[in-house]
């Protein structure tokens, strides 16, 4: 390692893991959104098995396996780079500076495992804002499927023709 290598990397390695903090914040926040949605629905629902007298599930939202993923891959993130951050900053407030081939090694190791962590939340971030938008549709899809069913049923059962109003 020497001292360009390691200047270069004690800057770097806190750009990756502050994009790495909004990578996960996305997550966070469109989880936090997915679930407050679930719970607006799921309450619609238990009222109206309420009504109808049946029994309502618990509906507690699960995590996604995408999810747990990316909280995982973020913990592994901040945990490595930190360290490397710590090596960097040692070697360099060091008054005898070696040249350790190992350690620019690992270093420059954990920054691509940044840079490609990244780009991977990137990716998973995309690909929960589609599953959430695609839920939502067929979340609104069931509910319109169920108000157009309840509504049939009570125009029969009050004796008017189904679709038509009184």
């Amino acid at each position: 390692m020497n001292v360009e290598f390691a200047s270069a990397l004690v800057t770097v390695i806190p750009i990756i893991l502050f994009v790495a903090s909004v990578e996960i914040n996305n997550v966070t926040r469109s989880r936090q959104a997915r679930l407050l949605r679930q719970l607006e629905f799921h309450l619609e629902d238990a009222e109206a098995e309420i009504l109808a007298g049946r029994p309502v599930s618990d509906g507690k939202p699960r995590k996604s396996r995408t999810e747990t993923i990316a909280y995982v891959f973020w913990g592994v993130l901040m945990a490595t780079h930190v360290v490397a951050e710590m090596i960097l900053i040692l070697w360099l407030a060091s008054a005898k500076r070696p040249e350790v081939p190992f350690l620019a090694e690992v270093v420059l190791n954990t920054a691509l495992f940044g840079f490609i962590s990244v780009f991977t939340g990137g990716l998973l971030s995309h690909d929960l804002t589609r599953r959430e938008y695609l839920d939502h549709l067929e979340e609104i899809k069931r509910r319109r499927t169920r108000t157009f069913v309840e509504t049939a049923t009570a125009q029969i059962t009050s004796g008017d023709a189904p679709g038509r109003s009184g």
